[in-house]
């Protein structure tokens, strides 16, 4: 685990925008949050089937085109689902 704070090169830079900006956080593994973007999706743990579908539709050709991440609490449903997305 690696704790980061405002003013380290690992600090998200999105951050300190933020009134107030998380004081400390961590993280495992490379912190990538800097050099490419991110979407955060947020949702249902029973997400509708039309949902998902749109999803997979709309949401994994975004990714795949654009090549950007998936940030998330990693929860079950929405959260599962765009993790799969984004590694698919």
């Amino acid at each position: 685990v690696v704790w980061s704070y405002p003013g380290r090169a690992d600090y998200p830079n999105l951050w300190t925008i933020i009134d107030p900006r998380p004081p400390l956080f961590c993280y495992l593994g490379e912190p990538v949050w800097n050099r490419h973007p991110f979407l955060a999706v947020v949702g249902s743990r029973t997400p509708m089937v039309e949902i998902l579908r749109w999803m997979n539709r709309e949401l994994g050709e975004f990714l795949r085109q654009t090549g950007w991440g998936i940030v998330s609490g990693g929860a079950r449903g929405i959260d599962q689902w765009s993790h799969r997305l984004a590694l698919d």
